[in-house]
This record gives structure tokens, sequence and C-alpha cells, in this order.
């Protein structure tokens, strides 16, 4: 008998015996896994045994209303170190640091802690860089696929849409006011580690995958919010304000068609304070510290104003356009009628104090009601808001959903302010919240208000969302329906509200000429800012609201503008970019009721400075053909068309020119950068191992040397930028 080859397999079955124990024991793990939603680990064995890396679940889609892709998630990489394998660790921190723009000694000092045996250097890298990670560090470095989250058009609807954080977690706009829909459920890889907590190549590994997020679709349409977007950054830079909102709504539903803010900031780098936002802010980068001196906010602090929206959070004193709030209010109680004379001698005497009109020492004399209104005279407004009575005006400011949320499905909702009815307040200032002074209100709430001034007196629950679609299988599984909250007046009121809007547009010829063949009414406003000791002298927001078209409103647009420099009347301001918005939003739907709207109207993003994977999977979704030139791996140095602003799916080709870091010999091709923000156009040159010299700021005019020049890596890139007038 042979009693080597019985203790070979006596050896042999002990093994086998061992082995069947430790399959048992992650067959438990893994029933674990798929049962429980947040597996802990019971035993120290098992955590000796196993480690564990996170699957990040995708997060749902957002969408416009035509469902044109708006935000969407994009392969990138963790990475990471394993001590313990790392040879030469000054090497390695450099190569880590200098491709992921990190501080080499924080680097250093993660990967030379050997205790651990993996340690997570960054997260959300693109597709080049972490394979480029990979060619030069050959061991001590694990990739493991991650997501993040790509924002098609950038700037493109910044304060609403948000962003998410390094986690993945939605932090600001839809991404955090829908991130339980959004964020699905991260899975789990665990794998089996030796005694030194490496991970064992040939080892058992068990995964539970992640269930993907559901997907939102949104009431805007990004060809409106294109307009809004356009004629918003125009008006910022015209008055150079400090900011600039507009909002598009849907008179008869409360669905939101466009909102915008500028400045505003790139989603797709959302840290980054450009230069456009601290110029428009101006004095906003200081406050105020206990003792009274004067001193610069942090970056955090700024950032944090940055990423709010003040189109749901802003609060001021609305001037003018409240003027159709009570008079809907005195209209509906029956307190005046249309033809009431009102006496305006520049001025209306309250508790022995005159309120002057804005033509004092000028009068507007004897007028109707309708046309005291539509003339704006503050004299009437007080006669009109005294006759009501103050328990009635309260009523109806409370029941216009004033001094409370609308329920706008978006982060940083404020509630306004409106001072409450007590004896203490003495008929003068009674009087002046006639024409929205001493009353404070958001963006969203006045619009909202003011919609059902016109749309037969329904105040309707602005709506930001339309669906919600399955992330698993595609099913609508939520509709946003319309949602009347109450009626606030009736139609006759209403009717007559619109009347007397259409000839305050009437009485002013400029503003119909600026409609053209849209027939439009509106109001104007303008309002001095009020401060924390009282109003401050030569500091205004100018607004205006108008709808159309007049026979049967159906859009609503409201832009203010918020300290304007020089002309500060909502009239001169704030009415030519409203009325061109309208105009456009009009013509734009008649186009698309005229049975023109088969393929849904796009905008083609710019892709310049994005990997070239994540482009083509954003393409792909977009339903747009496209043709690559170049290399195949490598980042988007040029595109044709770029920005564009209609794109039928079926016809238009989008051309992209694509370079790796380096060429065969060694070069770079230089990249277009013409019509990049100084950042985007940093970041790319960056990426492609190029230094960039910066003149002036704002958009990228020119360039040294010309796109598609190869040149020495490490070489200077000098770009001439200015603002856009």
């Amino acid at each position: 008998m042979n009693f080597g080859i019985l203790r070979s397999r006596k050896r042999l079955l002990v093994l086998l015996a061992a082995f069947a124990i430790v399959s048992i024991l992650y067959a438990i793990r893994l029933f674990y896994l798929q049962v429980f939603p947040e597996p802990k680990i019971s035993t120290s064995q098992l955590n000796q045994l196993m480690g564990e890396i996170p699957i990040t679940a995708s997060r749902g889609e957002i969408y416009d209303r035509n469902k044109v892709l708006l935000v969407k998630d994009a392969a990138s990489y963790r990475v990471y170190a394993r001590p313990k394998d790392i040879t030469d660790y000054e090497t390695t921190a450099k190569i880590l640091a200098d491709s992921l723009g990190l501080e080499q000694e924080k680097v250093l000092a993660s990967i030379s802690n050997t205790e651990n045996s993996l340690v997570l250097i960054k997260t959300k890298v693109d597709n080049n860089i972490a394979q480029s990670i990979k060619e030069q560090i050959k061991q001590g470095i694990t990739i493991e696929e991650d997501k993040k989250r790509y924002y098609t058009n950038g700037n493109f609807m910044s304060n609403v849409l948000g962003f998410t954080g390094t986690d993945h977690q939605g932090l600001f706009g839809i991404e955090a006011a829908f991130n339980d829909v959004l964020k699905g459920k991260d899975g789990l890889l665990a794998y089996e580690k030796d005694a030194n907590g490496n991970k064992i190549n040939s080892g058992v590994e068990i995964r539970r995958e992640a269930q993907p997020g559901d997907s939102v679709v949104l009431s805007i349409d990004s060809i409106i919010q294109h307009y809004a977007e356009t004629e918003t950054l125009a008006a910022l830079q015209r008055t150079n304000a400090k900011k600039v909102i507009t909002i598009v709504m849907d008179v008869k539903t409360g669905e939101v068609l466009a909102m915008v803010v500028k400045p505003d900031y790139d989603l797709n780098n959302p840290s980054n304070i450009s230069d456009a936002y601290l110029s428009a802010i101006g004095d906003d980068i200081y406050t105020t510290d206990e003792s009274g001196a004067k001193v610069k906010k942090s970056d955090d602090e700024i950032r944090m104003e940055m990423w709010a929206n003040p189109a749901v959070g802003f609060i001021y004193e609305p001037g003018s356009t409240f003027k159709l709030i009570t008079t809907a209010a005195v209209l509906d109680e029956g307190t005046m009628n249309m033809d009431t004379p009102l006496h305006c001698p520049g001025y209306y005497v309250v508790d022995g104090v005159r309120v002057q009109c804005y033509i004092y020492p000028g009068t507007h004399g004897t007028n109707p009601l309708h046309s005291a209104v539509a003339k704006s005279c503050n004299p009437s407004l007080a006669q009109m808001i005294l006759a009501l009575g103050r328990d009635k005006f309260y009523k109806y400011v409370y029941n216009f959903g004033f001094g409370d949320a609308t329920g706008i499905e978006l982060s940083g909702e404020e509630k306004g302010i409106v001072p409450p009815n007590t004896p203490s307040m003495g008929n003068l200032d009674f009087s002046t919240k006639s024409f929205g002074q001493g009353i404070s209100v958001t963006p969203i709430q006045l619009v909202t208000g003011l919609n059902a001034t016109v749309n037969g007196g329904k105040l309707m629950k602005p709506l930001i969302a339309k669906e919600i679609i399955s992330g698993e299988t595609g099913e609508i599984i939520k509709t946003y329906e319309p949602e009347v909250v109450r009626q606030v007046c009736s139609e006759d009121s209403s009717k007559n509200v619109l009347e007397i809007m259409r000839e305050m547009i009437l009485s002013t010829p400029g503003f119909q000429r600026l409609a053209g063949d849209v027939q439009i009414a509106g109001k104007t406003g303008t309002a001095e800012k009020a401060g924390a000791t009282g109003y401050l002298r030569g500091k205004y927001v100018a607004s205006f609201y108008g709808v159309a078209p007049y026979e049967d409103p159906q859009i609503a647009v409201y832009v203010l503008v918020d300290e304007p420099e020089g002309a500060r009347f909502g009239g001169q301001v704030a009415a030519p970019p409203a009325i061109a918005i309208l105009t456009k939003t009009v013509n734009y739907y008649s186009y698309k009721q005229s049975g023109n709207d088969a393929t849904p109207a796009q905008i083609i993003p710019d892709f310049r400075g994005e990997d070239i994977d994540m482009v083509v999977e954003v393409l792909n979704t977009l339903g747009l053909s496209y043709k690559i030139q170049g290399d195949n791996k490598g980042i988007v140095t040029a595109q044709n068309p770029v920005n564009a602003e209609y794109a039928n799916a079926s016809s238009i080709v989008v051309n992209l020119t694509v370079s790796s870091t380096t060429t065969a010999d060694g070069k770079v091709i230089i990249p277009d950068l013409n019509g990049l923000g100084v950042q985007r156009a940093n970041e790319m040159l960056t990426k492609l191992g190029l230094k960039v010299t910066i003149k002036g700021g704002g958009i990228v005019r020119s360039q040294n040397p010309a796109a598609g020049v190869l040149a020495e890596p490490g070489s200077e890139v000098e770009i001439i930028c200015e603002y856009a007038q």
C-alpha cells in the first residue's frame, strides 16, 4: 500500500473540506446580501475573509417636456491605492497628483499608510485619465467603475437642475428635490482578501447589482428655456444688474416652461466661481461682521449663494406689478367698478402725509379706474385700497397665495413676508401695500398669483415636473396633473384685469411694436429695494409681467432685474426681454400646433473638452448622428455645430474632432477654444498637458497658437477673452 498517496489524498480532502466551509460561508453572505438592503457582517471571521467595494447605482435621467435629454449619468472611475503593493511611493504620488489635480503631499500621506489595505484617492475620474494612470502605474492601483453626472448644456438651467455631490446624491435644484426618485439603490461587490487585506485576484467574488433610479420629465421646454436664457443673459449684460430672473409659465395649467437666473454657474464644474459671477454680484461679496466692519465672504459662502435658486428664494418688494392684485380684489368685492372716477393731483394725502405719484409735480387728473391703474397711478391705488378695507384686502392677499410657499417641487423656496393685519399699522403703511410696498414676495409666488388675475381667477399650483419614468421598465409610473388650489376671484374680475393690462400696453406704443403681430397684455413694476434700516437710496428692482395672446392668454413671462445701472424703470429694462421671450414663445407654439413638431426641437450641447466615450453615449441617447475625426480615444477638441438652436434628429450630423493626450510622435493638437468660457478652456488645455495664459475674462474670442497646430507637451497657449456684449 502506498501510504504517501493516502496521505496526499487526506490532505486534499482536508483542503477540499476547508474550501467547502468557506464557500458555504460565502453562500450565506451572498444570501444575506441579496435579501437585506443594508448588509452588516455579523461575524469577525467574515470581516477578515472579505472586503467590500460599493457599486454606485445609476441615477435616473432628467428630460424636458419633449423628452429632450438634459441630465444623465456617464461612465467614470474610482481610483484606489493599495499601499502594501506600492513599490515607489514618491513616483506613484506624483503621477496620481498630476493626473487627478491633487496635492502631492496629501496623496503621498494617504498611500504611505500601510495599515490601510485600500485607500480611495478620487471618484468620478474620466476614462482617458483613468487609463493613463493604469498605463503609468503598473501595481498598487485599483480602478473601479463609477458614475458621474453629466449635464448636456453646462450652464443651461443650472439654478433649476442643481447638481450632485461626490456621493452621487442631489444637493440643489431638481437633483435635490427629486433625489429619492432619481438616486436608485447602490449595489456591492464583496471579494476575498488575503491576510494582508489585499484582494485575491482568483478569489471568490459576490456581486449584488445596483438598481437604477427613476427618471424625471420636467415641464420645462428646452426651446423656450433657450429663448429665456439668451434674453436674460443679454439683459444682465446690458443693465449691469446684480441678477436677472425670468420665469415663463403656462397661465392655465401652472406649468413652468422656463426658469432662468443670471449670473449662473457651470453644472459640470459647480465649484468654480466665474469672473462673470463675481463681476455681477459686485459688493455682495462682502458682509458685515458683529462690529459692523465690512468683510469679504468666504468662497464657500459665495458658492452657496451662487447655487441657490432666487426664482423661488429671493424675497423683495414687488412694486407696481402688485397693483393687479389690489385691482382684482377691489373689482371682485364690488367696492368700485371699471369706471369709478379717481382723481390724482399728483399726490394723495393719508394720515397727513402725501402719497406721491411718479409723475409729480405733474398730475393724472381724473380718470376712470381702468385708466388710472393702466397709468400706474399710486394715489389712485391708495384710494382704492382704503375703500376696500383691511380685512378684505388681507383676505385676497392670502387667497392669492402670498405669505405662504407655492409648493413647487424645488429646494429652497421661501414664503415671502406679509406683515400682520394689526391695529398698530397706520393707514399710510396700509395704503402703500396697494402698490407693492411694505409687502414682500418671491418671483414664483408673484407670477403664480398674477396668473390667477388673468386666467379666470384660478390659483394654480406651479408645476416643474410632468412625469416619473421607471428606471427598470421605462413605463410612466407617475403623472403630475394641473391642480387648482382655489378660486380667488370671479371670471368677470379676471377679464377686467386683463383689459387693464392690455390698455397699459396700448398706452405705451413701443411695447406693442416690440411684440409685432403677437397681441400682448402686461404690467410694469419698479420698486425701491428695502434694507435692514429702510429703503436703499438709488437701488431698485425693475420688473415686467406679460401674457399672450391677449384674447386667450396661454403664456406668462415675468422678468425681474435686480439693481440695474442707469435706466431703472421696469418698462425700460425688464419689458424688452420679457416681450421678446413672449413673442418667440407664442410663435413657437403656433409652429408646434401647425403640426411641425414630429421631431422635437433640440439644442446641440457643446462637447468640447469632454471624453469621447461619454460624448458618444450622450449623442446616442439624444438620437443624433455624428462623425468622429482623429483618434478613437481622448477628448473632443473641435465640434460643428455647437449650441445649434434647432436640430432635426433625422438630418443633423455632429462633426467631432478627437485628440488623445499626445500624438504618435509625442505632440499635442491645439484644440478649438473659440466661444468657450475661461474656466472650460483652462480645463481643456490642462487635460491635454498644456499651459495657459489668460488675457481678459468671460468668453474666448481668439487664441494663439491656432486650433489644429501641433505643439510640444507643456507648451503655452494664450487665450484672449472678453465679456459678451
